[in-house]
């Protein structure tokens, strides 16, 4: 999907990422999800951006007061762990983004879907 297709966020994001490494978004399950070389390194749910982690990724997000992606299903919150938000200002400054989304990369590489 090009850049043009999507939506005003996440063509922003697109943009912001692809400054930091070649990246390619598409639909997935009522968001977008961005991949590296097929890698899937980044999603975007209801305007926000969450990174892939792995433990210890994840440890670093939540210090920086990330959290993980959740949704509501038969009445019962669900807490997906792979997944939490970016930092403050990392879907603003491409030198904010880049160490997080190089580390989400290494973190999906290490630990596939």
């Amino acid at each position: 999907m090009t850049a043009k297709a999507l939506p005003a966020y996440v063509a922003h994001l697109h943009d912001l990422m692809t400054s930091i490494m070649p990246v390619s978004a598409s639909r997935m399950f009522g968001g977008h999800v961005f991949r590296a070389d097929g890698t899937l390194i980044a999603s975007v749910i209801k305007d926000q951006l969450y990174l892939r982690v792995d433990e210890a990724l994840r440890a670093e997000l939540k210090a920086q007061g990330s959290r993980p992606f959740t949704y509501q299903r038969s009445g019962r919150e669900i807490i997906v762990e792979r997944w939490y938000s970016a930092p403050e200002g990392a879907d603003e400054d491409p030198d904010i983004l880049r160490p997080w989304l190089e580390r989400a990369l290494a973190a999906s590489l290490a630990e596939p879907e």
